[in-house]
């Protein structure tokens, strides 16, 4: 959605959520950022934050405060910030961050099912050679066993032939 910041970036995260606190409730709830926050609009009365707590940027909007400085410059400043976040996850408009995260859940779930079966495939191929070895060397074993029996049956055929 904003080509000119790449991966990492909050401003393209589904994790970047607008809260707000929902009346007559009184709870607070988390909404999808529209392109006009992610380009720093901030809406009154919400709070504009991270859905998965991997960065605090109320605190570094804070922190890129400089007196004069108006907070939708100081939000865009820290959206826009390259910060290659480990829990990044490509912002899909239209949805929430909970169908954001339910997404990345799965891909790290399908990541691990992955890993999970490329180890059992490894395990397998070696208790596979494990065995082929094994098999090699009973076959030499019982091919040496056999070669001893002919030669003492030779052995016995000739000096039963030898004596008699």
């Amino acid at each position: 959605m904003f080509p000119d910041f790449g991966e990492g970036s909050c401003i393209n995260c589904g994790f970047l959520s607008v809260s707000q606190r929902v009346m007559p409730q009184g709870f607070f709830c988390n909404f999808e950022a529209s392109p006009e926050v992610r380009t720093g609009s901030h809406p009154p009365g919400s709070w504009v934050r991270c859905f998965v707590h991997a960065a605090n940027l109320p605190a570094e909007m804070e922190q890129v405060g400089v007196e004069g400085v108006p907070v939708e410059e100081r939000l865009r400043q820290v959206l826009e910030k390259g910060r290659n976040c480990s829990r990044w996850y490509p912002w899909t408009p239209g949805f929430d961050p909970q169908w954001h995260y339910e997404g990345f859940r799965m891909r790290h779930l399908e990541e691990g099912r992955r890993r999970f079966e490329e180890q059992m495939e490894q395990r397998h191929r070696e208790f596979e050679k494990g065995m082929e070895n094994g098999r090699r060397k009973f076959d030499l074993a019982l091919a040496a066993v056999v070669v001893i029996f002919a030669i003492a049956e030779v052995t016995a055929t000739v000096i039963s032939v030898v004596f008699d």
